[in-house]
């Protein structure tokens, strides 16, 4: 189920050529992963799945009490993968390297997992009764859960997505203050005009190596 989850994240990030392994963090933390070359577009349908050659994958791992919460897995999954696309910029992260895990988190949203990334931060399971429920299924996160949903405003606002789209997926204790964010986001227009204007190319386009 882990890898069918992953599979899918992969796929949705436009990542589903790069080399990775999965790890059950039960069986012992992989060791960090060395940077990897991408041949091809760097994300989307035309990267190059490496073949015929040694390579050494990206190690994932995941603990498997988040197969009990799939968004929770899904949040962690995106955040890990946008660790490893943002490992290969040629620039350090805005504000300095103290701020990557903050970037990283930054990084999956807008790689298309905003939704999933606000509505699993700080998610506690609320304990009825000690028999019937088992421990808490919750990811660490660097952004409290109103940044991330602001982000998540940005993000929708750039892609044109309407808030009522959004409002629908996103966990109801969020949803006031993203109507706030929303509305304050779309009158930032000179601000929304140079994040278009220093956007990269399309994922289909987009070329890159570590």
């Amino acid at each position: 189920m882990a890898n069918l989850i992953f599979s899918q994240v992969k796929e949705y990030a436009g990542l589903k050529h790069w080399p990775t392994k999965l790890t059950n963090m039960a069986e012992g933390r992989p060791v960090e992963s060395p940077k990897i070359e991408i041949k091809g577009a760097l994300r989307g349908s035309k990267g190059i799945m490496p073949t015929g050659e040694v390579f050494h994958p990206l190690h994932i791992a995941y603990n498997p009490d988040q197969l009990r919460d799939s968004e929770v897995l899904i949040a962690d999954f995106a955040h890990a993968l946008g660790h490893y696309l943002g490992s290969m910029s040629q620039e350090p992260p805005p504000g300095g390297v103290e701020n990557w895990p903050h970037i990283t988190e930054v990084v999956a949203v807008f790689m298309g997992f905003g939704l999933m990334m606000a509505n699993s931060a700080h998610t506690v399971k609320i304990r009825s009764c000690g028999s019937c429920s088992g421990p808490a299924v919750e990811r660490s996160n660097a952004l409290s859960q109103y940044d991330i949903t602001y982000a998540l405003a940005i993000f929708s606002c750039l892609k044109e997505i309407p808030t009522r789209d959004v409002l629908v997926y996103l966990k109801k204790s969020l949803r006031p203050f993203y109507k706030k964010a929303a509305k304050e986001v779309v009158n930032k227009t000179n601000e929304l005009n140079r994040i278009r204007a220093n956007s990269l190319p399309t994922i289909e386009h987009a070329q890159g190596t570590s």
